[in-house]
């Protein structure tokens, strides 16, 4: 009886012709879909035209998303950008704001012909960058200033004396210096006592009950040129206790305080 090898030969066959066409696929996609360097057959192009349409398209498709994602990161680049050009305007109109409300000022004090009795200095430090209720000021020895001048906020409100002086710069001492001593007339009382610095232009008066004072009176100093040195925010009273404390602060933020007058 005759053996057949029909069937395993058409098998090989097949997966002759199978490698080929993959072989050939390779090919093509390694070499790229140019006439210049490869030669393919109206059939074959017909075969893999609709392929390579389709993957054209989902190429546009990919461009086009790519394109819109950077356009939007573009805009928002920019928007950022504007946000913060804003910001630096806005911060610009504020500090102009503040130098035309500084030169109205000065211009106000040096109008006034008893401001010739005065030195002005700007405060180059002060607290918390200076140490403890002390200013530093940009004006020292060349501009006239000596130790235990008086300073004044605004001509009218004292808030130290000079205690250290350099040739271009000095330093104030703040009556509010902790457990500083500083005599003080209670105006509307009409009564002298001694207040005494908590710091941070803070004060504490002690004083009998039967001293009457109420919140908001003025407290001065004891001269015939009388200063302000705060108004009375508190009053604490205990019933066993025969007196009374009396808190009152400088009128004045020292932090935000940019010049001082000096009395010659």
């Amino acid at each position: 009886m005759m053996t057949s090898f029909r069937p395993n030969k058409n098998r090989r066959i097949k997966k002759f012709l199978l490698g080929g066409v993959l072989g050939a696929l390779f090919l093509f996609f390694l070499l790229g879909w140019s006439s210049s360097n490869i030669f393919i057959s109206s059939s074959v192009s017909a075969v893999f035209t609709p392929f390579l349409k389709a993957g054209n398209s989902v190429n546009n498709w990919f461009d086009k998303k790519l394109s819109y994602f950077k356009n939007k990161q573009s805009l928002e680049e920019e928007s950022h950008s504007l946000s913060a050009r804003v910001e630096e305007l806005e911060s610009a109109i504020s500090f102009c704001q503040v130098l035309e409300s500084q030169n109205n000022e000065l211009r106000e004090i040096f109008s006034r012909k008893d401001d010739q009795n005065y030195i002005i200095a700007f405060a180059v430090s002060r607290p918390p960058q200076s140490p403890y209720d002390v200013l530093v000021l940009d004006a020292g020895s060349e501009q006239g200033i000596q130790n235990g001048m008086e300073v004044t906020a605004y001509g009218n409100i004292l808030i130290g004396y000079i205690s250290e002086v350099f040739s271009k710069t000095s330093k104030v001492k703040l009556i509010s210096f902790p457990k500083e001593e500083i005599n003080v007339l209670l105006q509307n009382a009409n009564v002298q006592v001694i207040a005494i610095g908590h710091g941070s232009g803070n004060f504490e008066i002690d004083l009998p009950k039967a001293v009457e004072v109420q919140e908001g009176d003025k407290v001065v100093t004891m001269s015939t040129n009388q200063l302000l040195l705060g108004i009375v925010e508190k009053i604490i009273s205990n019933p066993s206790d025969p007196f009374q404390k009396i808190l009152f602060r400088l009128p004045v933020n020292i932090q935000e305080l940019n010049y001082v007058m000096i009395k010659k």
